[in-house]
Formats: C-alpha cells, sequence, structure tokens
C-alpha cells in the first residue's frame, strides 16, 4: 500500500497538502505558499521518503517534512486510518523533534522534571 503525500496550490499564497491511502485523499493541513515546497511535494512524495527530514536543503521544506509527522497521527488517531506500521514507526528520526521537546527531555534526565506514568509532565 503506497502512502503518497502532495500539495496543491488551493488560492494565492496559499498551499493545501493531502495524504493519498489506498486511492483515498485526506486532508492534512494548508500553509503559506513557498515555491520550493511546492516543487518537491507537487508531484507527490512517499511517506518513507520523508524520514530524511534533516538532509534537505531547503529550509521550507524542511519545515513542512517536520510538521508532517505530527498531523498523519493526528489522522490515525481521529479516522481510524492505519499510516504507520510498526516497521513505519521505527523509521522515525528522532532529530525530527522541535526544540523544546529535545530540552525537555534534556531537562528530564537532568532531574528538574519527571514525567509520571500518564505522560503528565511534573516540574
Amino acid at each position: 500500500m503506497k502512502k503518497t503525500i502532495y500539495c496543491k496550490t488551493v488560492s494565492k499564497g496559499m498551499q493545501a497538502f493531502y495524504l493519498k491511502l489506498e486511492n483515498k485523499e485526506y486532508f492534512l493541513f494548508v500553509q503559506k505558499y513557498y515555491r520550493g515546497v511546492r516543487d518537491f511535494f507537487s508531484r507527490g512524495r512517499d511517506l518513507s521518503e520523508l524520514s530524511t527530514a534533516s538532509s534537505y536543503h531547503n529550509m521550507a521544506v524542511r519545515r513542512t517534512a517536520t510538521k508532517l509527522p505530527s498531523y498523519l497521527k493526528y489522522m490515525e488517531k481521529e479516522l481510524g486510518v492505519v499510516i504507520y506500521d510498526k516497521k513505519d514507526r521505527k523509521k522515525f528520526n528522532p532529530r525530527q523533534y522541535s526544540r523544546s521537546v529535545a530540552q525537555t527531555k534534556a531537562r528530564q534526565a537532568m532531574g528538574e522534571y519527571y514525567i509520571d506514568k500518564e505522560e503528565n509532565l511534573y516540574a
């Protein structure tokens, strides 16, 4: 089953992103128009290609690629669609986390924060 992410220009200055899965099209999000992002995603990209977002030279493409996993996980939860298989989850690059999450994990390792079993964060 091929999972493809692509974008369309929906109005002047806006791009809409879609996931094509099993011949169905799912809307992901809309963002400001960037030519490099359009060039990269207009013909569609396989989901497995996006795990190497840190290697892209265009910052707009890199930022867009790091946004996608959170939108895909939300869709997976809300619609009940299986997007990430277990083997796809292993390919997820931990460097794609935002800086604040990385800082929180570093502070947790130093003992400033701790997380209980229900994933609640305490100072």
